[in-house]
């Protein structure tokens, strides 16, 4: 891998961003950022139902600016050191997705950009919703129909990137595979 490289891992809430993220920052010994994580925390609090009203749409939207700006910050501020690491975000944006690229260019560093997918149907979604509420994890993704307003948002990317499935444990394996090549072209 290039030095000063940044390995943004993008998809849908639910999609396995945060454990491929792990993953990957154990074998490849690099810091991982998650944006629920350290930038989610720099940002007002998430409201319980972000998308109930109007309202509550704006204030998710405004507080999902912060997030991302915070996340941005850190990238630029990583790459600046030297860094090499990992972040993981939806992306659901292009607009967001242009921001990263000008905190990437900005630092002089280099962009790996992994889309993450998953078998999303309603009975995996709600698995995957009780499996982080039984762990405690409550992420950004609450409910099927958050799940779904998110989806119909999502743009996907015209950036150069690589797709993964994270169905299994088995498509984890596979995938961390993958990328380990992808970040070494």
């Amino acid at each position: 891998m290039k030095e000063r490289t940044v390995i943004a891992i993008m998809g849908l809430p639910l999609s396995g961003k945060t454990t491929l993220g792990k993953k990957l920052s154990e074998k490849l010994g690099l810091h991982f950022i998650d944006i629920d994580d350290g930038p989610a925390n720099c940002a007002p609090p998430r409201n319980s139902s972000p998308y109930s009203s109007e309202e509550k749409r704006n204030y998710e939207r405004n507080r999902m600016v912060i997030c991302y700006r915070v996340l941005h910050e850190a990238v630029a501020a990583n790459l600046s050191a030297g860094n090499s690491f990992l972040i993981s975000a939806t992306y659901a944006r292009q607009r967001s997705q242009k921001f990263l690229i000008n905190a990437v260019r900005k630092s002089g560093g280099n962009l790996k950009l992994v889309w993450c997918h998953f078998d999303d149907q309603a009975r995996e979604i709600s698995k995957r919703i009780e499996d982080r509420k039984d762990r405690g994890k409550i992420g950004g993704c609450r409910s099927l129909s958050h799940y779904l307003d998110d989806k119909e948002r999502f743009e996907g990317t015209n950036l150069s990137h690589i797709q993964v499935r994270l169905d299994s444990l088995e498509d984890l394996e596979e995938s961390i595979a993958k990328i380990s090549d992808y970040i070494n072209e």
